[in-house]
């Protein structure tokens, strides 16, 4: 049996953004429910709506501990690339192109540096640090944000080398957008499992 755990965002949760606030898609359409009907597989989903890189690995390390996965996926990134583009306008902070996602790079390092420290030993899990999907122009968007999450990619392909973690691309796979131009449509969740199914089942 495969025991993975899930940390992200709303597009881990599942939120489906035509049911408002609390929206889901079913389990079944959901990547991740997708990986947990495979055989010999057990998922877990840890994603929550909002969710940014943690400011320290406690949670994680928390539930990995209560849980002895043998993987954990990590996608965080888009919601930290929101916040600091809506702050630097807010303040009217002028920023060069490309200086929020190098900040959010910068997080995400220091979470999995820290991460990898406390769970290391035998035991320890796999980590798979996913960067996250493109952004699109929509109702959430615009083209500083999109163009900031586009920029994530190669800076998080980095820090997984800097640290010998695995990483995944979810920005160069074809994943179809609902019209808030953030989250997944249900297309979106199968082609993610697609992609993403070979390389999670290649440690089985």
């Amino acid at each position: 049996m495969l025991r993975i755990l899930c940390f992200g965002d709303s597009n881990t949760y599942g939120y489906d953004p035509r049911l408002g606030s609390t929206g889901r898609y079913p389990e079944s359409q959901r990547w991740t429910g997708r990986l947990n009907a495979l055989q010999d597989v057990y998922v877990r989903n840890l994603g929550m709506n909002g969710a940014r890189i943690p400011r320290n690995a406690n949670y994680v390390e928390e539930i990995c501990l209560s849980e002895s996965p043998d993987l954990i996926t990590i996608m965080f990134g888009s919601n930290d690339v929101l916040e600091k583009v809506a702050y630097a306008e807010q303040i009217r902070l002028r920023l060069s192109p490309g200086e929020v996602a190098e900040r959010v790079a910068l997080d995400m390092g220091r979470f999995l540096g820290e991460l990898q420290g406390r769970l290391a030993g035998e035991a320890s899990p796999v980590i798979v640090l996913i960067a996250p999907p493109l952004m699109a122009r929509g109702t959430w968007t615009d083209e500083r944000i999109v163009d900031e999450v586009k920029r994530l990619a190669p800076l998080y392909r980095e820090v997984a080398a800097d640290l010998g973690v695995s990483f995944m691309d979810a920005s160069s796979w074809p994943l179809e957008l609902c019209f808030d131009g953030v989250h997944l449509t249900e297309e979106g969740h199968r082609v993610f499992f697609e992609n993403i199914k070979p390389a999670l089942t290649a440690k089985m």
